[in-house]
């Protein structure tokens, strides 16, 4: 089971949308990794908690906010492959998810990064077996 942070106050966030992948939020990273605490005391220990750090993190930086919720968070979330490249290249080395589905060109990147994928379709999951099938090492 996950329970993802919530695009909402649980502490005095206050978040505006812009567009579909630019948000900010007017609370700093302390605040969001205090949320994280409160939300992590609350779930029980086997319950995996995911961090959606997508559109740059609410303007918080996408690395820096991933990095301060660390020891809190079992996973990431992120709506982009670059994201998801960009927390791997930062250090990030627990599951990411990829939330938005995937054009056959960005397949390629994300089994290199070892993204999780979202699959809505029989045809993206074979895409995808078949293009993960040149990365399977043999000896």
């Amino acid at each position: 089971m996950f329970v993802f942070i919530p695009e909402f106050s649980v502490k005095g966030i206050w978040i505006s949308i812009f567009t579909s992948v630019s948000a900010f939020c007017n609370a700093g990273i302390d605040i969001i990794a205090e949320n994280t605490r409160i939300i992590r005391s609350k779930i029980s220990d086997n319950t995996k908690l995911a961090a959606v750090v997508k559109a740059d993190a609410y303007g918080h930086g996408l690395e820096k906010v991933a990095s301060a919720l660390y020891p809190l968070v079992d996973c990431y979330s992120v709506a982009l492959v670059e994201e998801g490249v960009s927390l791997r290249n930062s250090g990030i080395d627990k599951e990411i998810l990829v939330l938005i589905p995937l054009d056959r060109s960005e397949i390629d990147r994300a089994i290199e990064y070892n993204l999780t994928l979202t699959v809505t379709s029989e045809r993206e999951l074979k895409d995808i077996n078949e293009i993960a099938k040149k990365f399977l090492k043999t000896y």
